[in-house]
């Protein structure tokens, strides 16, 4: 899921970090999944069963997850590299999407 933050919750963040360690754990059957990505255009629910292809890599100022759908579709979600989503993913997806999973 990617949940687009106001400008206030960015600013909360400590030194830019968005994502929470250690990582929730939230089953997504509690989650409004609807109401998320209706709240902003650019909110999204990606199940991570229709990926055909994840590549993750890292930047000098943002680090990236480019993902390639089974319908041909496909996402691009950016994030400052002094977030720590870059490990988090790495691991989570690497275990999670085995061959789909490759890493620049």
């Amino acid at each position: 899921m990617r949940r687009r933050l106001t400008l206030r919750e960015s600013r909360a963040n400590k030194n830019g970090r968005t994502v929470p360690v250690p990582l929730p754990e939230v089953p997504a059957s509690s989650l409004a999944l609807r109401d998320i990505t209706s709240a902003h255009r650019t909110n999204k629910v990606i199940p991570l069963d229709e990926v055909a292809e994840a590549r993750l890599h890292r930047g000098i100022l943002t680090d990236r997850l480019a993902l390639k759908m089974g319908d041909g579709s496909r996402h691009k979600l950016l994030w400052l590299k002094v977030d720590p989503a870059h490990e988090i993913l790495d691991t989570t997806l690497g275990h999670l999407l085995g061959a789909r999973f490759t890493r620049d």
